[in-house]
């Protein structure tokens, strides 16, 4: 793991969704593809596939979407820079950046909070409404191992979509708990520099996870 990469972000105030999209993905995380968008809005990327979002690129923008910061289910190019207009005068000051949309599988949120006694611990649990109204969400503390991992799963409902699959949704349970492995391992070989890291949503669908969104919150100790 890098951990040299995330301070130089942290100190370089880059620990934007963008950046820390692409740290992650230099440490076998999936990331959708993305683009930080040029000034110039006259050139079409090439390598962008639609539906596409466009998001606000900004560490001071936590909640980007309750800011009117992120635009989902962009068709096509044309559509993209009226949006891109548009964002760019409501937010002068901050960077673009347009990413593919992922479109079937299961959302989960995967969190990570410090606690200044204990240490480090990793939340997870599926997204919706499985979170929001029922709690479903397992805790364990960093570093994770194997058996840990699979604990996790068992304790959400998450366990519905594992190998034999729900709702036409099928899982792969090593896909799963590789992902939390490796999120622990990277919080792990990061912890002076993490206070809060947000993985929310991580799409599953299959042997497959994709991180959609990622915030950093880092430990007001690291300089800058």
């Amino acid at each position: 793991m890098n951990n040299k990469g995330l301070e130089d972000l942290i100190r370089s105030s880059q620990y934007d969704e963008y950046h820390l999209k692409d740290l992650l993905k230099e440490n076998n995380f999936n990331v959708p593809n993305h683009i930080l968008l040029d000034q110039d809005i006259q050139a079409k990327p090439e390598n962008i596939k639609y539906p596409a979002a466009l998001k606000v690129v900004d560490i001071n923008l936590l909640h980007k979407s309750e800011k009117g910061g992120v635009k989902l289910w962009i068709q096509n190019w044309d559509e993209a820079v009226e949006e891109i207009k548009r964002m760019k005068s409501k937010f002068p000051k901050s960077s673009l950046m347009l990413e593919e949309m992922s479109l079937t599988g299961v959302e989960t949120i995967v969190g990570v909070v410090e606690d200044r006694q204990f240490g480090h611990f990793l939340m997870f649990g599926t997204g919706g409404i499985y979170a929001e109204l029922f709690g479903d969400v397992s805790f364990r503390s960093v570093p994770l191992d194997k058996n840990d991992a699979e604990e996790m799963i068992e304790e959400t409902a998450l366990s519905n979509f594992i190998d034999g699959g729900f709702r036409n949704i099928k899982v792969d349970h090593e896909c799963v708990v590789s992902f939390l492995l490796n999120v622990s391992r990277f919080v792990d070989q990061n912890k002076e520099l993490i206070s809060q890291l947000d993985l929310n949503p991580v799409m599953f669908n299959g042997s497959n996870s994709t991180i959609l969104d990622a915030k950093l919150i880092p430990r007001k100790t690291v300089g800058r």
